[in-house]
């Protein structure tokens, strides 16, 4: 797996997001474009099983055709030493779990905002043909508060 500092094509990693059972999510500097992006690597044993690494292609295109404001734009798909990895928007904020830790449960209005606005960033995808939600709303909360 890849360090902070290291080099994967034009993105530098400069610190780590969040690890899952899928890979780790890197906030990396995109150093041609000079912008902040995040970059989920899946590593090389998980994208080493064909079938799987075909579905995350699938998903991948499906992912960038979408252009909507509460779904991550995928920005591009690129191998380093094995390792597949996602290249995407970079999301700034706090993650719901934050959000409830800090200001405690929502009024009713808001959660009902926060239902309201949920759905919606799911069914983008589905019409896309996507069958699986690749940002999650640890790492993505703040697009729903916008």
């Amino acid at each position: 797996m890849p360090e902070s500092g290291d080099l994967v094509g034009p993105y530098r990693l400069v610190s780590q997001l969040g690890k899952g059972a899928m890979g780790e999510v890197w906030r990396a500097r995109d150093e041609r474009l000079d912008r902040y992006v995040a970059l989920k690597v899946i590593p090389a044993d998980l994208a080493g099983d064909v079938e799987r690494r075909a579905r995350m292609l699938r998903e991948a295109r499906a992912a960038a055709a979408i252009r909507h404001h509460n779904v991550v734009t995928l920005f591009d798909v690129v191998s380093h030493q094995g390792d597949d990895i996602l290249v995407m928007e970079l999301v700034e904020g706090r993650t719901l779990s934050e959000t409830l830790r800090k200001d405690g449960p929502p009024t009713f209005e808001v959660a009902l905002r926060w239902i309201e606005v949920w759905p919606m960033r799911w069914w983008p995808r589905t019409r896309a043909g996507s069958s699986t939600a690749t940002s999650r709303p640890r790492t993505s909360w703040s697009r729903l508060r916008a």
